[in-house]
């Protein structure tokens, strides 16, 4: 096949589906208004003191919480000040510990943390490389909220992630894409200038399908029982492909397209996804988005610096002034992109709100500070109709659980995080009390508690 005819077969191009205009607010009719999920992961975790609000007054040894409203940027954190638009709307969680990936004993700290932030789940080793047990919060979220006939998710990034976070299952990864021309001809279209190719594209996915359905007749009754398994998992994939196909095939979206550069730079790449994360809601294109973040440019948080952010400042946040503001103005950057996307969101029309009263977007990471530390692992939720936003929520740490620092160790983590990601299944309809590990055994073998919500 040649270029066109691949990117037609996966799906990657249609005539018919054009970006909605900036406040257009399209998307395909249904009875009710969809909820999605978005989630922006970083890199690195942050520096807790640049990030933390509220704790001057309040005490650290005993749960609170307080209102962001009406707060004004002098009582905002240096980290966090470019939410401070969206502080009715926000929900900042401080106290959380990744404590089942303490409890993993792994030297790989961040890769742990990578597997652990989304799936809960004890690690598998493959070649020495940490792998999930099993799936991600997004992919069990897309398997509930999810259309057939759409993308279930997408997994998307700027920059260079070091590995996927995302997984439909044990050691089952599933890529990102980092390109945003690629991200645009899969959702949009191919940028080639082909407009009109609707007809064309139906014909040649339709042919590539009824080959591969042809192969499967012919392959079926010449391989052995556990072959056919393996190959009936196949033919489910292809189902659900040609699903998808027709359903995009008779999706219409007003509007016109900004197409990429192609360009590799990571300020502007974050701009085009940006867009593109509001026009593939806003058709109702995917309901779930994992939206990876590589490690910023280092000269983007130190202008003119050109030495490695990672081990000159990430890992000195607590022996050097200097690198902890350098962390902080790292998150504050993060933070801007963060509420760009809110921003997008809210500017696009749905029903008596926008799309950002239907998204519910968390931003996590998979360490709580640059030297790997698990503890002070801080959550931020915005938007959605689930939870009562306008709050910043601390705990203590009071998990019987020794965690690693840079300098030795502490008595007691926070708590573990496995009761955020049950509160977001929650969140979505999905009725359970339990994700990932459900028990963990804690100093002197006291049974640390998993289950239950945060919230």
């Amino acid at each position: 096949m040649n270029r066109r005819q691949f990117l037609a077969a996966m799906g990657l191009g249609s005539g018919s589906l054009l970006l909605p205009s900036g406040r257009s607010g399209a998307r395909a009719e249904e009875a009710e208004t969809p909820q999605r999920l978005l989630i922006f992961y970083t890199q690195h975790g942050t520096w807790y003191d640049g990030w933390k609000m509220g704790t001057d007054w309040h005490p650290s040894d005993q749960a609170w919480e307080m209102s962001l409203n009406g707060l004004d940027a002098s009582e905002f954190s240096d980290a966090l000040l470019p939410l401070l638009p969206f502080r009715d709307r926000l929900l900042l969680i401080d106290g959380l510990a990744l404590v089942s990936a303490e409890a993993d004993l792994s030297g790989l700290r961040h890769e742990v943390g990578q597997v652990q932030s989304l799936t809960a789940a004890p690690i598998e080793l493959v070649s020495g490389v940490p792998m999930a047990s099993a799936a991600s919060l997004d992919q069990v979220i897309a398997q509930h909220i999810g259309r057939s006939d759409r993308y279930r998710s997408l997994e998307l990034a700027v920059g260079e992630p070091p590995m996927s976070v995302v997984y439909s299952g044990n050691k089952q990864i599933l890529p990102f894409e980092a390109s945003a021309l690629r991200t645009y001809e899969r959702l949009f279209g191919l940028s080639d200038g082909h407009s009109d190719t609707s007809e064309y594209l139906r014909q040649s996915q339709t042919s590539v399908l009824d080959m591969v359905s042809a192969r499967h007749k012919a392959l079926a009754s010449r391989l052995s029982e556990a072959d056919r398994q393996k190959l009936e998992i196949h033919r489910e994939l292809v189902r659900e492909l040609e699903q998808r196909l027709a359903g995009l095939s008779q999706l219409s979206c007003p509007g016109g397209a900004t197409q990429p550069t192609g360009s590799e730079d990571y300020a502007e790449t974050a701009l085009a996804v940006t867009q593109m994360i509001g026009s593939a809601f806003a058709c109702d294109l995917t309901r779930v988005i994992t939206l990876q973040m590589g490690e910023l440019p280092v000269d983007m948080v130190v202008p003119g610096y050109a030495g490695s952010l990672h081990d000159e400042f990430a890992h000195a946040v607590w022996t050097d002034p200097y690198a902890a503001q350098v962390m902080t103005d790292y998150t504050h950057i993060h933070a801007q992109q963060f509420s760009e996307i809110l921003a997008q969101l809210d500017s696009i029309p749905e029903g008596s709100g926008s799309l950002l009263d239907n998204t519910l977007c968390v931003w996590l990471g998979e360490l709580g500070d640059g030297t790997h530390g698990f503890n002070k692992w801080t959550a931020v939720l915005a938007g959605g109709s689930a939870f009562q936003m306008g709050r910043y929520l601390h705990f203590p740490d009071e998990t019987p659980l020794e965690g690693w620092t840079w300098d030795g160790s502490i008595p007691q983590m926070g708590k573990p995080h496995q009761h955020l990601l049950i509160s977001l299944l929650q969140a979505f309809g999905i009725e359970t009390d339990r994700f990932g590990s459900t028990e963990i055994l804690g100093t002197d073998g006291v049974k640390i508690d998993c289950t239950g919500p945060l919230l």
